[in-house]
Protein backbone atom coordinates (compact mmCIF):
# COMPACT_ATOMS: atom_id res chain seq x y z
CA UNK A 1 0.00 0.00 0.00
CA UNK A 2 1.26 3.30 -1.04
CA UNK A 3 1.76 6.39 1.66
CA UNK A 4 -1.34 7.84 -0.64
CA UNK A 5 -3.46 5.38 -0.49
CA UNK A 6 -2.51 4.51 3.66
CA UNK A 7 -3.30 8.50 3.95
CA UNK A 8 -6.94 8.26 2.00
CA UNK A 9 -7.45 5.18 4.24
CA UNK A 10 -6.80 7.05 7.28
CA UNK A 11 -8.96 9.98 6.48
CA UNK A 12 -11.74 7.35 5.42
CA UNK A 13 -11.22 6.25 8.93
CA UNK A 14 -11.60 8.93 10.89
CA UNK A 15 -14.00 10.55 8.91
CA UNK A 16 -16.60 7.24 9.82
CA UNK A 17 -15.63 7.82 13.44
CA UNK A 18 -16.86 11.07 13.96
CA UNK A 19 -19.88 10.12 11.49
CA UNK A 20 -20.65 7.75 13.90
CA UNK A 21 -19.30 9.34 17.14
CA UNK A 22 -22.35 12.15 16.04
CA UNK A 23 -24.77 9.27 15.36
CA UNK A 24 -24.66 8.05 18.61
CA UNK A 25 -24.79 11.07 19.99
CA UNK A 26 -28.26 11.94 18.51
CA UNK A 27 -29.71 8.43 19.39
CA UNK A 28 -29.12 9.07 22.58
CA UNK A 29 -30.05 12.30 22.98
CA UNK A 30 -33.80 11.04 21.71
CA UNK A 31 -36.05 9.93 24.54
CA UNK A 32 -37.43 6.87 25.10
CA UNK A 33 -41.38 6.28 23.49
CA UNK A 34 -43.81 5.81 25.84
CA UNK A 35 -46.85 3.61 24.82
CA UNK A 36 -49.35 6.46 24.36
CA UNK A 37 -52.73 5.12 25.86
CA UNK A 38 -54.87 7.77 24.98
CA UNK A 39 -55.33 9.77 21.97
CA UNK A 40 -55.62 13.46 23.14
CA UNK A 41 -57.52 14.48 20.24
CA UNK A 42 -59.72 11.91 21.85
CA UNK A 43 -60.19 13.53 24.54
CA UNK A 44 -62.53 16.80 25.74
CA UNK A 45 -61.26 19.73 26.21
CA UNK A 46 -61.36 20.00 29.76
CA UNK A 47 -59.72 16.58 30.10
CA UNK A 48 -57.22 17.34 27.85
CA UNK A 49 -56.51 20.77 30.04
CA UNK A 50 -56.96 19.13 33.25
CA UNK A 51 -54.46 17.05 32.33
CA UNK A 52 -51.73 19.67 31.03
CA UNK A 53 -52.85 21.34 34.60
CA UNK A 54 -51.87 18.60 36.60
CA UNK A 55 -48.71 18.07 34.05
CA UNK A 56 -49.25 14.21 32.46
CA UNK A 57 -46.71 12.68 30.93
CA UNK A 58 -46.67 9.20 29.85
CA UNK A 59 -43.31 8.59 31.23
CA UNK A 60 -41.62 9.40 34.18
CA UNK A 61 -37.63 9.53 35.32
CA UNK A 62 -38.14 8.13 38.44
CA UNK A 63 -39.83 4.33 38.86
CA UNK A 64 -40.60 4.92 42.77
CA UNK A 65 -43.09 7.65 41.56
CA UNK A 66 -44.84 6.53 38.43
CA UNK A 67 -48.61 6.22 37.82
CA UNK A 68 -48.38 2.69 38.66
CA UNK A 69 -46.61 3.28 42.54
CA UNK A 70 -50.07 5.81 42.97
CA UNK A 71 -52.91 5.54 45.30
CA UNK A 72 -54.85 6.60 42.45
CA UNK A 73 -54.23 4.33 39.82
CA UNK A 74 -56.47 1.62 38.82
CA UNK A 75 -54.01 -1.19 36.59
CA UNK A 76 -55.60 -2.78 33.43
CA UNK A 77 -57.42 -6.39 33.51
CA UNK A 78 -55.30 -7.32 30.89
CA UNK A 79 -51.51 -6.39 32.57
CA UNK A 80 -51.13 -4.23 29.63
CA UNK A 81 -49.53 -0.38 29.77
CA UNK A 82 -52.52 1.68 30.18
CA UNK A 83 -54.68 1.42 33.34
CA UNK A 84 -57.18 4.43 34.44
CA UNK A 85 -56.78 7.27 37.46
CA UNK A 86 -59.33 8.19 39.88
CA UNK A 87 -57.43 11.87 39.41
CA UNK A 88 -57.11 11.92 35.71
CA UNK A 89 -59.66 10.82 32.76
CA UNK A 90 -58.84 8.57 30.27
CA UNK A 91 -56.47 5.77 29.42
CA UNK A 92 -53.32 6.25 32.12
CA UNK A 93 -50.01 5.03 30.75
CA UNK A 94 -48.30 2.78 34.02
CA UNK A 95 -45.19 4.32 33.39
CA UNK A 96 -46.36 8.11 33.26
CA UNK A 97 -46.75 10.50 36.69
CA UNK A 98 -48.38 13.55 37.33
CA UNK A 99 -48.72 15.87 40.19
CA UNK A 100 -51.70 14.53 41.46
CA UNK A 101 -49.26 11.55 42.37
CA UNK A 102 -49.78 9.77 45.90
CA UNK A 103 -47.85 7.33 47.56
CA UNK A 104 -49.97 3.89 47.77
CA UNK A 105 -50.81 3.33 51.44
CA UNK A 106 -49.17 -0.84 52.49
CA UNK A 107 -51.36 -2.92 53.09
CA UNK A 108 -50.93 -4.19 56.99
Amino acid sequence: MSTQDHRQTRRHFIANGIRLSFAATALHALPARAALCVDPEELSSVDYSFRKYVEYTESYSDPIKTCSQCANFKPPANGGECGTCSVVAGSINKNGHCTGWEPRKENK
